[in-house]
């Protein structure tokens, strides 16, 4: 996870005023449309907050822009139902087979409840 990070900032460092005002845009619209869905639950499967379960649902959200509230909480519920997703946010979380295994369940899941 490190690496794939570092290699992301060094190649995002040199981004323009607009790709980094349309990343801000993605994120903030997508945060609005996690908390119209679940409030300030967002991302706790349990108590606290789960990061691997941030890092799929928003990503698929973000790239699920047509989904409305209802299917997004369809998606959500149906990967906690999945016991394999469920392994994937809670076992070696930053592998990255298992982040990218997890970002495209949860894509597949919300384009399927869409």
């Amino acid at each position: 996870m490190k690496t794939f990070l570092n290699k992301y900032m060094k190649a995002k460092k040199e981004a323009s005023e607009q790709e980094l005002q349309d990343h801000k845009d993605t994120f903030e619209v997508t945060i609005d449309r996690v908390f119209a869905a679940f409030g300030k639950g967002a991302f706790r499967p349990r108590r606290t907050i789960n990061v691997a379960v941030f890092d799929s649902l928003m990503v698929a959200i973000a790239e699920c822009p047509n989904a409305s509230t209802a299917q997004i909480q369809a998606a959500y519920q149906s990967l906690l139902d999945d016991e394999e997703y469920v392994l994937w946010t809670s076992k070696a979380t930053s592998d990255e087979k298992i982040v990218d295994s997890r970002i495209e369940r949860a894509i597949d899941v919300l384009n399927a409840a869409s």
